[in-house]
């Protein structure tokens, strides 16, 4: 589907200038008109109804808030936005979402933001009146989607113990507060599992790997750690998956590639979900309230490198 910069770029325009020719709001020369008719003609371009509905009086740039432009649903929410014809303000935060959240709250016609915890920003965009979707669980009057892991981890128990594990060692870095590591070691002890925390930074693999007791099956909270643990235990001499099970709790393309077992989230659907909800809210005209939620599944996808332990 083409997009409102496609056809400006091949106009050889500014996206005004496009918008004003859909729209007809302002008068430009036979010339920009017929360059733009053109461009939509040869690119098939259809102008977005929210996006034509809105230009009319309303703002039409839609923040996407994320805690880092690596953020994974910030490609799918931001390409679905453009598809919609809108423009896409990316704001970084280094941590909490809530202070950038604040900066441009008001001058922009909707939000995508990543899990907000503060209640006293949520009321302060339930009373801006500005449509807001965040992409994680949060405060209640907040319309959300929410990818839900859990079932997905409590196969990832079931697999480890049905393989022959009774324990694995968790490797987060760090990354993961110590109320979800508690969450994970509840689920894995429902299936039989101990889970450890000895792998909390990057420098301790080699040692623990190379130890007397070593792991036999590892858990890292992300596709870097997952492939860390594959490279390190390879270079100590591991036969894998025979002699130790990997699994990620989060995928990537290389991971999915070398077939590590990992927990994969609907990130695309989930961008596309944030979108359409956050559509439904810009033209209806209505803030946040009552939060609306789309609750998405993560799956658990074994690879070759989950086997019996040995």
């Amino acid at each position: 589907m083409a997009t409102i910069g496609q056809v400006a770029a091949r106009a050889e325009v500014s996206r005004a200038t496009v918008s004003r020719v859909m729209n007809a709001t302002a008068t430009v020369s036979p010339e920009t008109h017929g360059r733009v008719q053109r461009a939509i003609e040869a690119l098939h371009y259809r102008p977005s109804a929210l996006a034509r509905d809105l230009s009319l009086g309303r703002n039409t740039a839609v923040a996407i808030v994320a805690t880092s432009i690596g953020s994974p649903l910030v490609v799918p929410v931001a390409s679905r936005l453009s598809e919609e014809g809108l423009e896409v303000a990316l704001v970084e935060a280094a941590s909490d979402s809530s202070e950038a959240l604040l900066s441009i709250i008001g001058r922009v016609g909707g939000v995508v933001a990543e899990q907000l915890s503060d209640p006293a920003i949520c009321r302060a965009v339930v009373e801006s009146g500005v449509p807001l979707v965040a992409t994680g669980p949060g405060d209640l009057s907040v319309s959300r989607v929410v990818i839900d892991r859990i079932p997905a981890i409590r196969a990832v128990a079931a697999h480890l113990a049905a393989t022959g594990h009774s324990s694995a060692t968790l490797f987060d870095d760090g990354e993961l507060a110590n109320t979800a590591v508690a969450d994970l070691r509840l689920m894995f002890g429902m299936n039989g599992l101990r889970l450890t925390r000895s792998l909390r930074q990057l420098d301790n693999l080699a040692v623990a790997l190379g130890g007397r007791k070593a792991p036999t099956a590892v858990v890292a909270a992300n596709p870097l750690l997952a492939l860390a643990t594959f490279n390190q235990a390879r270079a100590l001499g591991y036969l894998i998956p025979h002699e130790l099970s990997i699994v990620a709790l989060a995928s990537s393309p290389v991971i999915h590639n070398m077939r590590i077992s990992a927990v994969e989230e609907p990130v695309a659907q989930a961008g596309a979900e944030a979108v359409d909800l956050l559509r439904s809210l810009m033209l209806v005209g209505r803030g946040v309230s009552p939060g609306i939620e789309v609750r998405l599944s993560a799956t658990y996808v074994p690879g070759v490198s989950t086997r019996r332990a040995t």
